[in-house]
């Protein structure tokens, strides 16, 4: 069961400390996200297309198979 003391309303449970929100140093990760990019783009090998050639069945005539 819940016990039935009385709350405790004093001015050092409601005092609340506030401290200065601090937000990270992105600069390391922006350095890294750029020499990713620049990495990738300096070894992908740029190629031609290549062209495969396929050989395609020859159309059957209606009165061979029917």
């Amino acid at each position: 069961m819940a016990s039935t003391q009385p709350l405790d309303l004093s001015a050092k449970r409601l005092r609340r400390t506030f401290r200065a929100i601090v937000p990270p140093d992105m600069t390391p990760m922006v350095g890294v996200g750029f020499l990713l990019v620049s990495f990738f783009l300096l070894t992908i090998t740029v190629s031609k297309p290549t062209v495969m050639q396929v050989t395609m069945p020859v159309k059957a005539r209606p009165n061979e198979f029917g």
